[in-house]
């Protein structure tokens, strides 16, 4: 396969789109810290007592990076479709 230039590059994709590679790598990390924040969150209520569940900001905050992990990994799994 030939580049713009008229290189020849071997190991290219015929079809690959560029910065496909940078947004699966993005929704990985994205993905990977909204789960890390709600297992921490959920890890904290059990080892602190339930008090924390009554507090609305916590768990508004907890649920929302649940939400957004969850979007983040299905569209990942949409992203490696061909």
């Amino acid at each position: 396969m030939r580049g713009p230039l008229g290189r020849s590059q071997p190991f290219a994709e015929p079809f690959s789109e560029p910065g496909r590679d940078a947004m699966k790598a993005y929704l990985m990390t994205t993905g990977s810290l909204f789960g890390l924040l709600t297992v921490v969150h959920v890890w904290r209520v059990i080892a602190e007592g339930p008090h924390l569940a009554t507090d609305p900001w916590y768990i508004l905050i907890t649920l929302a990076a649940a939400a957004l992990c969850l979007w983040a990994w299905r569209l990942l799994r949409r992203a490696a479709r061909p």
